[in-house]
């Protein structure tokens, strides 16, 4: 059975540099909406590419697909999860190379 994922208080625990997590954010973000969850990185224990007047209230670990429910492991689609990540590095204004090694970001 899998475990269960609980956020981690960012006062207790930071992720470690520029490891990509799951977020829970609190505030207005523009064109996301009133509080919910992103994907977000830290770098020196600062969150990176966060709005002013966004916090991060707690984090967690990206699951491995072994510990999603079948349902959603199974839905997943590797080549569609690069293309987003490419997406989003490029709404950032990042360039990235993801084609090289596309299994590294899994």
């Amino acid at each position: 059975m899998a475990s269960l994922m609980t956020w981690i208080n960012c006062k207790e625990q930071m992720p470690a540099d520029m490891e990509v997590v799951i977020a829970l954010y609190l505030g207005h973000w523009l064109g996301r909406g009133n509080s919910g969850i992103t994907d977000a990185y830290a770098v020196d224990g600062q969150w990176v590419n966060i709005p002013e007047g966004i916090t991060i209230a707690g984090w967690m670990p990206v699951p491995d697909k072994g510990e999603l429910p079948e349902w959603l492991a199974t839905s997943i689609d590797d080549h569609v999860l690069v293309d987003q990540c490419k997406e989003r590095m490029n709404e950032k204004s990042v360039h990235v190379n993801l084609d090289d090694d596309e299994s590294s970001i899994l």
